[in-house]
């Protein structure tokens, strides 16, 4: 996701729906001054595969989470927001909002923009956003946020919000008064809010509090964070060695590698690795020192040698393969048929990562293979190659018996843009350059299935392009102001919209009576064509989900519903009570917010639409 640099007219349109407005300040901060010497790293372990390699001179450090913070509004609550608000944050929050949108924004009645009267407006709340940024991570990664209500305000809830965009603030769990706003800008945030629908059910039960919600792929760093490797000998020259291999291997330009002092080397990383930076950091570890070529073809005998033996560290020995480049694959291709399945699988792995086309059919039949024990990493490893006779491989799992092999085949087609996936996005009524919904159809012809993203992204993909809504069918929720309802044996559907966003609708929709137009007309926005139709019902994301939800349970939809295994609570963990010791209900000017506890995943970049109406995205030409 990008974020714009002109928000003025997001704020202006929901001005004039709404009377309230949007948030963003700063500039981005300097770069970090220099740290002092490293203390001497101990010395390194005498496991024989580390020997020589960049791993055994050198420890990685400041590989821990990075946690950052920051305040804004969460505009479009009807009368669920809440005009209480700190001192200071509400301070904050109108310089920030006057000095980007008062001189250029105005209302439905022509008056200027006012940050004050958005601010006490019911229509909006004043929200803590956290989020966490990965080692590693480059500049425009992208990452969930956790949004919430401010404790002790009376907001009731920020579903079907949009998180305005604001800036995120190294995390200082000791701040207090104006330190809660100010500090060095780490990155960005906005977009629409995901409030968990599952509340109370299983695994959705720990973020059952409407005042809590996730902007998925919300967060957006504005500077890279690199990782130190700390040199076990302070040396120039050995800090000089160490940042020429890594380049000579991942990049010159713009380095990968760089020599800050005698102490230690930064690892900055590639544009290749932007997704995976973890694995950029295992194989510039894995990297051999010398490249004299007599010794690299000793040591890589030996590796062959050390993966044979038993209870070899197979995962280490693939990287350090890997880390040497193609003059790997002649060496490790003999192991590709290996009797010892692990063997066979790491071997092929490395060679399939390193461009190796014979290692393709290895790794593709243990994705093939029902019980194999390698066969989900087998299947993501199809669907991280570029080599493209990979995707017939991937196109035939989509039909494998196995849902999560489905799913790693259909994620890794969708990345592809391969023809086998068609997908459609629905813009957020309140931000038409945000997207609101992302539905992707596979071209698929096993079990019907219908998989929902919770992290990431909002997107839902369909196994099967026909996967009907069974008639008679009949949901009506008041909270949402939506019917769905058919008669028996109709090829029809009805859905009946009452309001949207404090606007009376009360009109109905009329879709064919197949999956792909029920989501789409619940997703799309309020508004109507040229014939004076109404597009959709303006939903987001998490109430279209638990609409999906109800609709299977009443067996109207005849798929499985699959969710992300890796929840919102997993990724960020459950936000934890940040009142003051002595029992405060606010924030005040000394409020405090718990640490995140979980890793954040890996991140795709933010789907946009750019266009007011649902758009078919392109395909690629398939292969």
């Amino acid at each position: 996701m990008r974020l714009r640099k002109n928000t003025a007219l997001v704020v202006g349109a929901w001005l004039a729906a709404l009377a309230g407005a949007g948030c963003e300040s700063g500039l981005f901060a300097r770069k970090r001054p220099l740290p002092p010497e490293p203390a001497r790293v101990p010395a390194a372990s005498t496991d024989p595969l580390l020997v020589d390699t960049v791993g055994a001179s050198g420890t990685l450090s400041e590989l821990g989470e990075l946690r950052v913070r920051g305040f804004s509004l969460v505009v479009g609550l009807g009368e669920d927001g809440s005009s209480d608000c700190p001192t200071v944050i509400r301070d904050y929050l109108i310089d920030s909002l006057t000095k980007n949108f008062g001189p250029r924004t105005t209302g439905p009645d022509g008056q200027r923009f006012s940050a004050g009267r958005m601010i006490d407006s019911r229509e909006s709340a004043v929200v803590e956003v956290v989020g966490v940024v990965r080692p590693g991570a480059a500049r425009g990664d992208v990452f969930d946020v956790r949004v919430e209500a401010l404790p002790g305000t009376d907001t009731r809830t920020i579903e079907g919000g949009l998180l305005l965009p604001c800036e995120l603030r190294m995390y200082d769990i000791g701040a207090s008064g104006e330190a809660l706003v100010t500090g060095r800008i780490i990155a960005r945030a906005q977009g629409p809010i995901f409030v968990n629908p599952f509340a109370g059910s299983g695994e959705g039960a720990a973020t059952a509090d409407p005042r809590r919600g996730v902007v998925l792929g919300g967060g957006v760093t504005s500077e890279a964070r690199p990782v130190r490797l700390l040199c076990r000998e302070s040396s120039y020259s050995l800090a000089r060695r160490i940042e020429s291999r890594i380049n000579e291997r991942f990049g010159q330009n713009p380095r990968a590698a760089e020599a800050v002092s005698r102490g230690y080397v930064q690892l900055n990383t590639p544009a290749r690795f932007a997704e995976e930076p973890l694995h950029y950091h295992q194989l510039a570890t894995a990297l051999l020192v010398e490249d004299n070529p007599s010794f690299v073809d000793r040591k890589l005998a030996d590796w062959v040698q050390f993966a044979t033996e038993p209870g070899a560290n197979l995962e280490r020995i693939s990287s350090m393969w890997e880390a040497v480049g193609r003059t790997a694959i002649s060496g490790v291709q003999p192991l590709y048929g290996h009797s010892d399945a692990s063997l066979s699988y790491y071997s092929a792995r490395a060679g399939l990562r390193l461009g190796d086309a014979t290692a393709l059919p290895v790794i593709g039949q243990m994705a093939a293979t029902p019980g194999h024990p390698h066969r989900v990493p087998a299947a993501r490893e199809l669907a991280r190659t570029d080599l493209r006779p990979a995707i017939s491989r991937l196109a035939a799992l989509l039909d494998a018996d196995d849902d999560d092999i489905r799913v790693i085949a259909y994620e890794g087609l969708a990345d592809k843009r391969h023809a086998t996936v068609r997908s459609f996005s629905y813009p957020h009524a309140l931000d038409r350059e945000q997207v609101n919904v992302r539905v992707d159809v596979v071209d698929a012809r096993g079990k019907p299935l219908v998989y929902v993203r919770r992290s990431r992204a909002p997107r839902i993909a369909i196994f099967g392009a026909t996967t009907p809504v069974l008639t008679p069918v009949l949901f009506s929720d008041p909270r949402l102001g939506v019917t769905i309802s058919a008669s028996t044996a109709a090829d029809e559907v009805t859905i009946s919209v009452r309001e949207r966003y404090g606007r009376p609708v009360n009109d109905r929709i009329h879709v064919p009576a197949r999956l792909i137009d029920v989501i789409g007309a619940l997703a799309d926005i309020p508004d109507r064509d040229s014939a004076r139709r109404l597009r959709g019902a303006g939903l987001p994301y998490s109430q279209v989900i638990g609409i999906l939800s109800k609709l299977a349970e009443q067996e109207a939809i005849p798929a499985r519903l699959m969710l992300e295994q890796a929840s919102v609570t997993e990724q960020l963990g459950p936000a934890e009570d940040f009142r003051r010791p002595e029992g405060d209900e606010r924030i005040r000017e000394t409020g405090e917010s718990p640490p995140l506890e979980s890793e954040a995943p890996p991140r795709d970049n933010r789907d946009r639409t750019g266009d007011a109406a649902p758009r078919q995205e392109g395909a690629g030409d398939g292969a």
